[in-house]
Formats: C-alpha cells, structure tokens, sequence
C-alpha cells in the first residue's frame, strides 16, 4: 500500500487517498492536467467561482467512497453478490469516479464537441470508434441502444484516454465496466447490482458527479441557495429489489435532502446558468476557441484530440502540443488582442456588450406585457434560435451588424446559399429574417447608439420536479416496502414552459438611450405581423 495521501480540500475538509492506483492517477501529469481546466464559466458574475476540473475530481471521489461504502455494504447484507465482487466493483466505481473527468477539453464544455468532429465512414466518432476497438467488448456493444454513441463527449474521451495512457493500472480492473460507469450505460440485465453503481456516478438524477459541482459551486460563488446535508444523503444510498429488477434508492430518512438537491440543482440552473452575463461570456469563449481551433488546423495539429491531452502529445514540423489546458487557448488567442474585437472583449471587459433584460422572469415581464400569444411567442423565440445558430456558423458569433445585413441582402437579391437553419431553403423565412434586422437597425437609429446586437438564446426554466426520472427515484419505506418519489414528496405540479427564451445585448453607450418595454413591444409587433396564424 502506498503512503496515505490526505488532500486539504475547502468544501469537504480532507480527502484521503489510501490506494495505490489512485495516488498514482492523481500524482500523473495528464491528472495534474486538470488544475488548468477550468469547473465553470461562472467567474465573470461570480470572482471567487475559480475552481478547476481537479479539485471537482477529488470531490467526487470523496462523496462516491461515501456513497460506495454503503452500497456495497447494503449488497452484500442481501446478498446479491460475493463479498469478493462487490469489493471489485467498489474499487473499479471509484477509479471511475476519480478519472470521470480526465478527458475534458479547455475551458471544459465549451470546446467538447470537436472532440466528436472527426467521423469515419459510418458517420460514428473516430474517438467513439477508438473506444470500442480498446474494449473489445461484445456485451458492451450489444447493449448500445441502436448502436449509437452514448455518453457525452467528454466522457467519452475521459473513458478512452484513462483505458489507454494508464494502461499499466488496468490490467487489474474490468474495463467495460470502468466505461459505463463513466458514460452511463447500464447492463440489459435488469438484475445486475453493477448497474447501482453505475447510477451513482452517471444518472439522468441524483449522483456524486451531480452532488459535487452543485455544492462546490455554491460554495465558491457563494450562491448560498440551499444547504445540501451530504452525509445524510449518501449514507442512506440503499439497493432496492423489485419483481424484475434490482435498483439504487436511497432510505426514506433521506427525503428532506432529496427535495433540497432538487431545488439547489433547479436554483443553479435558473440563476446563474442562464445569467445574461455568464452566457456572454461563454459565447466569448466558444469563439475563442474556435478561432484557435483553426489556427491549428491549418497546421495540421489536432487540437482536440486524445493525443494532445497526453503527457506525450502530438507533434509535427508545426510544433508539439501535449496536455492541453485553458492556458494554451487563452496564449494563443492574445496574438489577437486589440485586433479581433471579440477576443478583446474577452479579455477587457468595458467594452462588452449590455443585456436589455437581466433575467427569463424579466424577459416574460415585457413580452407578457406586449401582449404575445404563447404559440406565436414560441414562433418568435425558434426565429431568434435558429438565427443564433446561423451567425455562429458563418461567424463565429451571433452578433447582428451592417456586416451581416448586407450580407443575407447579397444573398437574396443574388439567390445565393442561404443556411437552411435560418431559411429553411425558403426565401420568404430570411426576408422574414431581414425584416427583423432593419426593424432594429432603424431603432438604433432613432435612439442614436450603434447598429450591433448580440443575440444569445437560454433554455427556459423547467424545475427538476417536473422530471420523470426523479419522480421515479426508488425510496426504501422498509425491507419489504418501497416506492417512487413523486408518492412521497407531491412537488411534482409544476408549469411546462416553452423551450427557448433570449437576451439582447447592445452597446454599451445604449444606456439610457433604450425603453426596454419599447422595443420589447416592437419586436412583438413583429411577431404578431409575422407569426400570428389567421
């Protein structure tokens, strides 16, 4: 057994480390890796919000030995498995829990989806393809529903670059088993215990990887939504029996902390994921990143790859790219500074553009008021989408200009390509779109600021109580006794708004130039002459 490692961590105190393959992950340069990959997007609301993809890693290993310890205890009390093979399981659940983030690109999700770009003939990810060759797994492809991908791409890549650049330490561990509890697929045998500890690291409700960043987020925010009694929580994870199967519940004295980390989860989304502010910068990021991503391209090193994220990494006449972090975007994209704008907004925040509206509650306030009906109301908001992500396609941006006016004007007069996620291959759908750009062009005018908008959609608010899947999360009443959480806890009522919602930014010098409720009803004005079935 290697030296007890005992990490000081702010939110959970200290974190010990007792096995060897662990101490040795963790201690690696491509684990050290994460330090320099940043949790969240948050700190441009919230200074402190500065905490990385490491120390999020070490946290939910400490919550899933937690977690682990009563699950695998509550098996074996049933007898559902040897002692010898749950202990298995354990030890492989946590390697999992640890490395289920190895893989994440800079910047962490921002950049992911390159990581799915590079597809072989059958259309699938040569990552996803890679991943399966590594397994070598019938089983685990039999139980692919379709055949298709699962998981995240992320945990796709953290599955496969954990398998392959520490192959030393898994000669000693089931692979297959190690993936699914990374990318969240479970056994087709229903009664497979795996499966509970599959649920404990990936599910689609309450897990460690969930349970982490809700708390750690909070805490370095200091959003303080809800307290979340952790202890309570996973020391009540229990394994429940049905007629057919064998699920991961939690004891029935774990209901006031089920409804807690429901709300927390539904407080983090509302008000600081879909913050006007975090979702600007975030768009800045992605541009950022895609500008880089380019770059490299054009000299022929694969930025998002396996290999760049490695200790070895990819190299060519070009130059060497190993252990990719948020600081080799951040060094490159400073070539920029003071001449792309965007990436000077990025790193100076006084010219960046305002939000009208502040929040989803404040966007209903002026639409309502307007007086839009819901159905052409969600027409509008699926126009706004869909032009977001045609400026964002051809400009790595979705901002509105004099640029992009005379540019959908060259397209229509000259019958041009137009992007079928603005038109749809219908013309009639961007002279739609046109109208919409002049209509605030000539607002701009009016009020005398700059003709350039900044159109950034959200999802609208859906609270978590509404999920079918937490409705159905297993609570153990007695060892003969259970049932569904929606039986016990009767939150689940809540309303089922439209999809999509967005902000408008605009110059800064617009300030106290706009009547927000003004142009909010103009521009229902437009979708009331544009949209409004007859």
């Amino acid at each position: 057994m290697s030296k007890l490692l005992k990490i000081k961590d702010p939110v959970f105190g200290y974190i010990e480390i007792t096995d060897d393959d662990p101490n040795a992950v963790i201690n690696s340069a491509m684990f050290q890796r994460l330090r320099d990959i940043v949790q969240t997007s948050y700190s441009s609301v919230y200074p402190s919000a500065v905490h990385n993809r490491f120390t999020h890693s070490l946290g939910v290993y400490y919550l899933g030995k937690i977690a682990q310890s009563c699950l695998s205890r509550d098996i074996k009390r049933q007898h559902l498995a040897t002692a010898e093979n749950v202990d298995k399981y354990g030890k492989t659940f946590l390697l999992a829990c640890l490395m289920h983030d190895i893989g994440h690109s800079p910047f962490s999700h921002t950049g992911e989806h390159f990581y799915f770009k590079e597809r072989n003939a059958a259309a699938q990810p040569m990552i996803w393809r890679r991943l399966l060759d590594e397994l070598a797994d019938d089983d685990f492809v039999s139980d692919l529903p379709d055949g298709k991908v699962v998981g995240a791409e992320h945990e796709v890549m953290s599955a496969y670059v954990s398998i392959v650049n520490y192959s030393h330490i898994f000669e000693k561990y089931d692979k297959s088993f190690f993936t699914r509890c990374i990318i969240g697929l479970k056994y087709s045998d229903a009664s497979d215990v795996r499966n509970c500890f599959i649920d404990l690291l990936n599910s689609k409700t309450i897990d460690v990887d969930k349970l982490d960043y809700l708390i750690r987020d909070s805490f370095t925010t200091g959003f303080k939504s809800i307290n979340i009694d952790y202890k309570r929580l996973l020391n009540a994870v229990c394994v429940i029996r049905t007629s057919n199967s064998i699920l991961q519940g939690f004891e029935k004295s774990a209901l006031s902390t089920l409804e807690s980390v429901i709300l927390a989860h539904d407080m983090e989304r509302k008000w600081i994921q879909n913050h006007p502010v975090i979702k600007y910068e975030s768009n800045l990021v992605a541009y950022m990143i895609a500008k880089t991503q380019g770059a490299y391209e054009e000299l022929h090193l694969p930025l998002f790859s396996a290999e760049a994220l490695s200790e070895k990494g990819v190299q060519n006449e070009n130059g060497r790219i190993c252990l990719l972090s948020d600081a080799d975007i951040s060094s490159y994209a400073k070539k920029f500074y003071g001449k792309d704008k965007w990436i000077t907004e990025f790193f100076s925040r006084g010219t960046r553009k305002k939000p009208l509206w502040k929040s989803e509650s404040e966007y209903r306030f002026y639409f309502d008021k307007a007086g839009v009906a819901p159905n052409v109301l969600s027409l509008l908001e699926e126009k706004f989408k869909s032009l977001q992500d045609a400026l964002i396609l051809r400009y790595d941006f979705p901002v509105i200009n004099q640029r992009v006016l005379d540019n959908f004007n060259y397209e229509i007069e000259n019958a041009k390509f137009v992007p079928a996620v603005v038109s749809a291959g219908k013309k009639a759908e961007l002279d739609k779109v046109i109208c919409l750009i002049n209509m605030l062009k000539d607002y701009s005018a009016e009020k005398e600021f700059p003709f350039e908008y900044v159109i950034i959609r959200a999802n609208q608010f859906k609270t978590g109580f509404n999920k079918s899947e937490l409705k159905n999360i297993r609570v153990r009443i007695s060892d003969r006794e259970n049932c569904i959480l929606d039986d016990l806890l009767h939150l689940f009522n809540a309303d089922n708004p439209r999809d999509n919602y967005f902000y408008l930014f605009v110059d800064s010098s617009a300030k106290g130039k706009v009547d927000v409720g003004e142009l909010a009803q103009k521009i229902a004005n437009f979708a009331l002459h544009e949209y409004q079935q007859r």
